[in-house]
C-alpha cells in the first residue's frame, strides 16, 4: 500500500478530487496557448526524412508521450506542415467514439518534428515538465473530461475552445518530474509483465498448432496412445501427401470427396423480410471467424424456411464440419445443431466411419495447404472442386473418436491457461491506468519511490 500525502484540499474540480494542499488545479488554457496543425497527406512519407505525426498515430501508436515517430516526411514537404516543438502536447481533433476523442501525447521529440492535420496542439507558455503533463493530460480522470467536451455523431471531434477547460491537478516543478520518473519506471515495469503475458499466449497457440499437426499425422503421444489402448510406436509409411508426411501404417489416407459430402450456401434476398429471422442457424464466414473454439451453434442472422428454400442453401445436420472458402479461406467449426451457410461457406457433411471432430483438427492442421490452392485476383476462393481433391488422414473410426476426444481435452487446458494470462493482462492494464491516474491527481506520494529509482508492487 502506497502512502498518501499528509494534507489535502478540495480541489474544486470533480474529475481530480481532492488534491494535495501545495499543489494546484490548471485548465488547459492557463498552461499553454492553443491552435491546429496542418499538412499534406500521406504521400509525402518517406523513409528518411523528419519525423511527422498524424492524428491516427495518437490512437495506435503513442501512449501518454511521443517518444519516436511512425513516419517521417521529405524536408522538402515540412513547409507545409505544423512544425512541433519538445513539450507540445498533441490532442487529436477527431475519433471513433467519445471514449477515445482527443487522444493526447506530449512531445519528447528533440529533433525537429512535425505533425499533420486533424491534430489540436497545446504548447505550453508555464514551465511545466513535459512527461508530467503528457500523462496528466490523458488519465483515466482527463479522458473522461474529453469524453464530455466531443462532438458529433458517426465522427466526434473535438475543439481547442473546449480542450482549454480541461482541469489537471498541478505539483510544483520538481515534484512534476518526480513524478514523470516515476510511472515511466512504473509503467515500463507493467508493459514488461503484459509482453511476458501476451508472449506466453502466443507461446501457447504454437503449442497448440504443433500438437495439433503431430497428433493427427503421427497419432497420440507414447503415454496417451498406451491409456487408450493403442500402439503408441505404431510402424510408420509414408502417405504420399507433402503436408501429411509418414502416417501410421494402418491409417489410410483419402482425399475429401470419400469422406464428406460437400453442400454449397446461398443468402435469401435481403428485400424481403420473410426470409429473415426465423429458426434456422445461418453461419457466414464472419460468423466462423468471430467465433472461438470448435463447435458452433448460430451466427450473428438467422433465416426462415422461406429463406432457405429461396437461397439455394442446404440444411445440414449436426455435426458437420463448416469452412470458409472464401474471404478469407480456412475458417472452421463443427455444427452444434442443423445448420445453413452463405455462398462464402462450404459444409462437409460425414459420411459412414468419419468423426467430424478428427476431421476439423486435420482441416486445421491443413490450413495453409487450403489457402494456398485458393485462386482469385479481387479475393482468394477455394472452388468445390478443389476442396474435393484435398487430402486427409483418416484413421480406424474408433482411433479418430479418441483422438479428436484428446485433442478436445488438451485445447481446453490450452484455453484455460490463456484465459489466465488474458485475465493478467486485464488486470495489469487497470492497475497500470490507476497507478497513472492516482499519482498525477496526487492521490498517492511517490516521491521517495522517485528519488529511490525504484517501483512498486502490482
Amino acid at each position: 500500500m502506497r502512502r498518501t500525502y499528509p494534507d489535502y484540499m478540495v480541489s474544486g474540480a470533480v474529475a481530480t478530487g481532492d488534491i494535495p494542499s501545495h499543489w494546484q488545479i490548471m485548465d488547459l488554457g492557463r498552461i499553454g496557448s492553443f491552435f491546429k496543425g496542418g499538412g499534406g497527406t500521406k504521400a509525402d512519407e518517406t523513409e528518411e526524412g523528419h519525423p511527422c505525426v498524424r492524428y491516427g498515430d495518437l490512437y495506435t501508436r503513442h501512449d501518454f508521450h511521443i517518444r519516436e515517430s511512425r513516419s517521417r516526411i521529405n524536408p522538402d514537404r515540412a513547409a507545409v506542415y505544423t512544425q512541433l516543438q519538445y513539450g507540445d502536447l498533441l490532442l487529436a481533433g477527431s475519433g471513433e467514439t467519445l471514449e477515445e476523442i482527443g487522444k493526447s501525447a506530449a512531445n519528447l521529440l528533440h529533433e525537429p518534428a512535425f505533425c499533420g492535420g486533424d491534430v489540436v496542439i497545446c504548447r505550453p507558455e508555464i514551465e511545466i515538465d513535459a512527461t508530467f503533463l503528457g500523462y496528466a493530460a490523458d488519465c483515466a480522470p482527463s479522458r473522461h473530461q474529453k469524453s464530455g467536451m466531443g462532438r458529433g455523431v458517426t465522427v466526434m471531434h473535438i475543439y481547442g475552445s473546449e480542450l482549454k477547460k480541461l482541469a489537471i491537478a498541478v505539483p510544483p516543478l520538481e515534484e512534476q518530474a518526480q513524478i514523470g520518473a516515476f510511472l515511466d519506471a512504473e509503467t515500463a515495469r507493467i508493459d514488461k509483465l503484459i509482453t511476458m503475458q501476451e508472449s506466453l499466449i502466443e507461446r501457447l497457440d504454437e503449442y497448440r498448432t504443433a500438437l495439433i499437426t503431430r497428433v493427427v499425422t503421427k497419432g497420440l503421444p507414447p503415454e496417451a496412445a498406451e491409456v487408450a489402448g493403442l500402439d503408441p510406436a505404431p510402424v510408420l509409411r509414408d502417405s504420399g501427401v507433402a503436408w501429411l508426411g509418414a502416417v501410421p501404417e494402418h491409417w489410410d489416407v483419402c482425399q475429401l470427396r470419400r469422406a464428406f459430402s460437400i453442400a454449397n450456401g446461398g443468402t435469401p434476398a435481403t428485400s424481403d423480410y420473410g426470409n429473415w429471422d426465423g429458426e434456422i442457424a445461418w453461419l457466414t464466414p464472419d460468423d466462423l471467424g468471430r467465433h472461438e473454439g470448435k463447435s458452433i451453434s448460430e451466427g450473428r442472422r438467422s433465416i426462415t424456411p422461406q429463406g432457405l428454400q429461396s437461397s439455394g442453401a442446404r440444411l445440414s445436420p449436426p455435426g458437420s464440419v463448416v469452412l470458409s472458402t472464401r474471404a478469407p479461406i480456412g475458417h472452421l467449426a463443427v455444427t452444434a445443431r442443423p445448420a445453413a451457410t452463405n455462398q462464402g461457406c462450404r459444409t462437409l457433411v460425414p459420411t459412414a466411419g468419419v468423426v467430424s471432430g478428427f476431421a476439423y483438427y486435420s482441416l486445421l492442421a491443413s490450413r495453409e495447404v487450403l489457402q494456398a490452392t485458393g485462386k482469385g485476383s479481387t479475393f482468394m476462393e477455394l472452388s468445390a472442386t478443389d476442396l474435393a481433391q484435398h487430402w486427409l488422414p483418416q484413421p480406424p473410426p474408433n482411433e479418430q473418436q479418441v483422438v479428436s476426444n484428446f485433442l478436445d481435452s488438451r485445447s481446453q487446458r490450452i484455453d484455460a491457461l490463456q484465459a489466465k494470462a488474458e485475465l493478467s493482462i486485464e488486470r495489469l492494464g487497470e492497475y497500470r491506468s490507476a497507478v497513472v491516474s492516482a499519482a498525477v491527481t496526487g492521490k498517492i506520494d511517490v516521491r521517495d519511490e522517485a528519488l529511490a529509482g525504484v517501483g512498486g508492487g502490482v
